[in-house]
């Protein structure tokens, strides 16, 4: 699998100028969180569509297998940010792989010469590490959809259409489902949670980092694979004090002992993996390493919505 880790320059938000030249662009999702925080960094002229909308700067095209050709007419970048991350496999492969695929071939067609498709660290499976040469090793069915989805798409790549595929960590900061969101509510409740001896550190990246950072891509000139995450990776320790000074309180850690942690890896292996299993991002392989991280003044500002809840 061809991949691409340069990083590309900066790109300033919408009406503070770009370092590089503006495409024209069409959004797929255009009625999603991640969406709406695109449109801080894109041009007023980029159009946004959707399955359904109720939003009228946002075009509602139905089931997206059933796109015609004549939606990309005037467009350079199309820019796929649609998806489900849970569902049946059926689901999955209709809304992670059959749906940008046809996009991707439509777009190809009609004279699009870049295409920008969200993808995930899922396809990494349980990696601790993760750098340019992590082989995919899917372990849900989420994780098997996006690595057929980029399998699909990088053969459409020609040397006059580019396939990017930007691999993202857990996106936080999203809403009241965000996983990052629920660990703080928890927090807050219990005050000091439990967590290894072993210093955990793991890999997000938030919806607003994650807007520009497909931005800057829309308008850059890789191609293949490149991964992205907030420069600074989450830590336990990092968080509860950060938590701490925003909401004027003091949040901390219980260190469990490595027997206890053994046993809720044996027990409950998911949830393990989620809340305590390293995964990290190398830094000489995040394409995004040029922008100040935001991650934490993101968690800062989750805890205190959560305290005013």
């Amino acid at each position: 699998m061809r991949r691409s880790t340069k990083a590309f320059p900066a790109v300033g938000a919408r009406g503070k100028g770009y370092t590089m030249p503006s495409r024209s662009k069409l959004v797929f999702g255009g009625n999603g969180r991640l969406a709406g925080a695109l449109r801080r960094y894109l041009p007023d002229d980029t159009r946004y569509a959707a399955r359904e909308s109720a939003d009228p700067r946002c075009m509602s095209v139905g089931d997206y297998g059933a796109v015609s050709a004549n939606l990309f007419g005037g467009v350079d970048t199309v820019i796929n940010v649609a998806g489900i991350t849970s569902g049946t496999p059926y689901a999955l492969q209709r809304a992670n792989v059959d749906a940008p695929v046809h996009l991707a071939k439509l777009a190809r067609g009609a004279g699009v010469q870049r295409f920008v498709h969200v993808s995930s660290f899922s396809i990494l499976g349980r990696a601790q590490y993760i750098d340019a040469a992590t082989p995919p090793a899917p372990n849900s069915e989420y994780g098997w959809s996006k690595l057929t989805a980029e399998e699909a798409l990088l053969a459409l790549a020609t040397p006059d259409f580019a396939v990017v595929l930007v691999r993202l960590p857990a996106i936080v900061g999203e809403g009241a489902r965000d996983k990052l969101r629920r660990l703080i509510a928890l927090w807050l409740t219990v005050r000091r949670l439990p967590v290894p001896r072993a210093p955990v550190e793991r890999s997000m990246i938030s919806i607003e980092f994650a807007a520009h950072v497909l931005a800057a891509v829309a308008d850059g000139d890789e191609r293949g694979v490149l991964y992205a995450a907030d420069p600074q990776p989450f830590t336990y320790c990092k968080a509860a004090a950060v938590i701490s000074a925003a909401i004027g309180r003091r949040v901390g850690i219980v260190k469990l002992p490595n027997s206890i942690v053994r046993l809720l890896e044996r027990a409950v292996p998911n949830l393990f993996t989620s809340l305590y299993a390293p995964s990290v991002l190398n830094p000489t392989d995040n394409c995004a390493n040029f922008l100040p991280s935001d991650l934490y003044h993101t968690i800062a500002r989750l805890a205190q919505q959560e305290k005013s809840v």
